[in-house]
């Protein structure tokens, strides 16, 4: 069964196992709402909150565990999650379980990383902490696409992302695809 409902402005409805919602618990239902649409939860289930992912993908927080779905309310995947860190890039999402990093992808598949911690996905790569002040820069596979001598990398911001040497002890950036266009100095 589906949990929830999702109505368009232009009134079409996706039907699910929270399209009959009586009177008396539509006030408890749980409501996201954008310009585009609206999703309600059933009561039925145990929701503390519904968080909006970026465009086809909401999470369902039930207690202290995330569920995926797609807005038409397919699960994305039947693994419960600790948090997400980021919203859907290109189909991929940076997960927490069981206290560690994954990938998850819009088919429902999941890679766990090994890393301490991973930033969102931006154009394609993330920043990921692989020790104590050394970043690299993965791709949605979680292969690492840049390592080097910098300690941290920085979001991407208009195209580049701050970087610093720490042999050098100076900042540079780089390109959204790590390579860097104006060196530490």
């Amino acid at each position: 069964d589906k949990p929830v409902k999702k109505e368009s402005k232009s009134t079409e409805t996706i039907t699910s196992a929270a399209a009959a919602v009586a009177p008396a618990e539509k006030a408890q239902t749980k409501y996201l709402t954008n310009p585009l649409y609206t999703i309600s939860v059933a009561p039925s289930f145990d929701v503390t909150d519904v968080c909006n992912l970026g465009g086809e993908h909401f999470a369902i927080r039930s207690g202290d565990k995330l569920t995926y779905y797609r807005m038409d309310g397919t699960t994305v995947s039947n693994d419960l999650f600790d948090d997400f860190e980021s919203v859907f890039d290109n189909g991929y999402c940076i997960v927490r379980k069981d206290g560690k990093y994954g990938i998850l992808k819009d088919d429902g598949t999941l890679k766990m990383l090994t890393y301490r911690n991973v930033k969102p996905f931006a154009d394609g790569l993330a920043v990921a902490n692989i020790e104590y002040a050394k970043d690299v820069l993965i791709d949605h596979s979680g292969k690492v696409v840049y390592t080097g001598r910098i300690t941290k990398i920085g979001r991407l911001y208009c195209g580049r992302r701050l970087f610093y040497d720490d042999q050098k002890m100076r900042y540079g950036y780089m390109d959204a695809a790590g390579k860097i266009v104006i060196p530490a100095k």
